[in-house]
């Protein structure tokens, strides 16, 4: 089957309407997730980013892969086989779309190590759009995976797609209504997320249009949550 790993940055399962949050931030994941296996009781294997996507990749805790941190920068990886070698090796055409040039293969090679291709353009096209020192980039990103959907050859497909829309700092994407004033963290991480999950939207809608239910294999996760109370 074709394999979909789509992930976002910072969202907990409790701040999703299907986890229960009041706010309309997530309805587009909330219909598909009822066509969907949800697993409710996951938890991240790292508490930000640089722990929780190498384990997310590997299947063994960060701590054990040193040289897949990002700040190793190193080229040269000595790190178990991960998702895109195995299934590189068992013959699909492995792509990886970031969202945000954190991911960069010059700023955290360790991350997109074994990748075919890895796109940076959708962040390029966004931040020429936005001009600002975090462009939203969901729109891209999502158009860029539907054209590889699109465009795809005879081997089947691992597509890693990172959004990024929801990280901090928060910022109301241009042309979108806040929520309440838009004027605290929350509502801006809250209109952001409404945002993202506009165009999950579009890519889960492309990839069920395009494939019949035994063609592939949709997986949505966040790497770690992100929370807003006193303790954080």
């Amino acid at each position: 089957p074709h394999i979909f790993l789509i992930t976002t940055d910072a969202l907990s399962y409790r701040h999703t309407n299907g986890g229960g949050y009041e706010r309309d931030v997530t309805p587009m994941l909330q219909a598909w997730s009822a066509r969907a296996t949800v697993f409710t009781r996951a938890f991240s294997p790292g508490p930000d980013t640089a722990t929780a996507l190498p384990a997310l990749f590997t299947g063994v805790y960060s701590s054990m892969i040193p040289d897949l941190h990002p700040a190793s920068r190193r080229k040269s990886l000595r790190t178990p086989t991960n998702l895109a070698q195995a299934l590189g090796r068992g013959g699909y055409d492995t792509y990886a779309v970031v969202g945000n040039n954190y991911f960069f293969p010059e700023e955290w090679p360790g991350i997109t190590h074994g990748f075919d291709h890895v796109d940076v353009d959708a962040v390029a096209e966004a931040g020429e759009r936005y001009r600002t020192p975090k462009p939203h980039t969901s729109p891209e990103l999502t158009d860029h995976v539907i054209r590889y959907i699109a465009e795809r050859k005879a081997n089947p497909l691992f597509i890693w797609v990172h959004y990024f829309d929801h990280h901090p700092f928060y910022s109301v994407p241009r042309g979108e209504e806040p929520f309440g004033q838009g004027d605290s963290p929350l509502d801006r991480y809250d209109t952001e997320l409404r945002f993202s999950d506009r165009h999950w939207g579009r890519l889960f809608a492309a990839i069920e249009e395009t494939f019949t239910p035994d063609e592939y294999i949709a997986i949505f996760t966040a790497d770690h949550g992100e929370a807003f109370d006193a303790n954080h």
